[in-house]
């Protein structure tokens, strides 16, 4: 395993990248491996970011099918002020498995926060096409969150 996270030298800036490999413990199934990378810059009260992972699960055996996860996230956020923040994120996850056809999952995330003190509440729509990369199954989630500091 392997990892570097810092900025690079440039105010704001934050980059990543990790990989990881790992012997299976059974020599009928694949190895497992990862590999992540990822950057986020934050200019005053807007921030972007990126990341991209894949993994080799490790769950197929040699002889036939080695199934692989590949996921995208992306994001943009706005500090509206020093209590209202804003964020707009999508995610698109991915299982790649020898011969059988996939569904990109596609997620989206509209979340706007509140903070007043030690108290934050935020409110996230979550909305989700090929759901579990079924292409019969979206969803559509709505959460509200209430937390305190002490």
């Amino acid at each position: 395993s392997a990892s570097f996270k810092g900025s690079l030298g440039v105010d704001g800036l934050t980059v990543g990248v990790g990989i990881m490999e790992g012997n299976n413990a059974n020599p009928l199934k694949d190895d497992e491996s990862s590999l992540s990378y990822g950057a986020s810059y934050n200019m005053g009260k807007v921030a972007v970011g990126y990341q991209y992972t894949e993994n080799t699960l490790g769950t197929g055996l040699k002889a036939t099918a080695t199934a692989e996860e590949e996921n995208k996230q992306y994001g943009v956020s706005f500090a509206a002020s020093d209590a209202i923040s804003v964020g707009l994120y999508q995610a698109k996850a991915k299982t790649l498995t020898e011969s059988v056809a996939s569904k990109t999952t596609t997620s989206n995330l509209l979340s706007v926060g509140y903070k007043l003190g030690a108290a934050k509440v935020s409110y996230d729509y979550i909305n989700a096409d090929n759901f579990n990369q079924s292409a019969t199954n979206d969803a559509s989630v709505h959460k509200v969150k209430l937390m305190m500091a002490f």
